[in-house]
């Protein structure tokens, strides 16, 4: 309705094309749409109450908090990562989160969420192009502890485990292209049905018999 024309929740709808109330934090003038993360987010850039720049490299990676002042100023200062862990497990930019730790560097150091941590200022990302010993935290128990290419790897599915992360469909690089399929045929023409004769007519009535003389007076 009218009402939902105000709303900062509403300004993406394709119903809504009226201004928003002074004050709101987005306007249709400037309407930014966004891929939402999860179910729980936008799909449109805002500042909800909720978001917190104390934990601003989660929330800024939503689309209900991009518009935040303190998320454009961390957006902004992003440092681009390109990763060789499993898929899912890692990010695109350079972080330092919480779990980073100086003892396992030679695994931590080769993962975008801790290279911008102090101890991995001098360790180089391990490559598995080149080597074939980088480390690997398995995603579970039959994983393997190093970056590699298994055989049975075929799948992008497959990208979320250390066995197949460093194969070239996971790292980016994309399989050989295969030549394209045929062209499909055009179907046959079904063959004509055919058509039985239709039945032959009866034959006419015979004429009536004539009608009888009279016998002369």
């Amino acid at each position: 309705n009218g009402e939902h024309l105000k709303w900062c929740k509403c300004s993406a709808c394709s119903f809504a094309t009226k201004g928003l109330n002074p004050g709101d934090q987005c306007s249709f003038d400037d309407v930014t749409r966004c891929a939402p993360t999860s179910k729980e987010d936008l799909p449109y850039e805002a500042c909800s109450t909720w978001c917190s720049e104390k934990y601003a490299d989660a929330h800024c990676d939503m689309c209900a908090c991009r518009r935040c002042q303190f998320c454009r100023a961390a957006l902004d200062a992003r440092v681009a990562c390109k990763s060789f862990a499993p898929a899912g497990g890692d990010t695109t930019y350079e972080r330092c989160d919480a779990f980073c730790d100086a003892r396992y560097s030679a695994v931590h150091c080769s993962m975008c969420r801790c290279r911008s941590c102090s101890f991995c200022a001098d360790v180089a990302m391990c490559d598995p192009t080149e080597r074939d010993d980088c480390s690997c935290d398995p995603t579970h128990a039959k994983d393997s502890h190093t970056l590699m290419c298994a055989s049975f790897c075929s799948r992008s599915s497959h990208c979320s485990q250390c066995k197949c992360a460093a194969c070239p469909l996971c790292l980016g690089e994309g399989m050989p292209s295969q030549p394209p399929p045929p062209p499909l045929s055009p179907p046959k023409p079904f063959p004509p049905k055919r058509v039985s004769p239709p039945p032959p007519k009866p034959p006419p009535p015979p004429p009536p018999p004539p009608c009888p003389t009279p016998p002369p007076p």
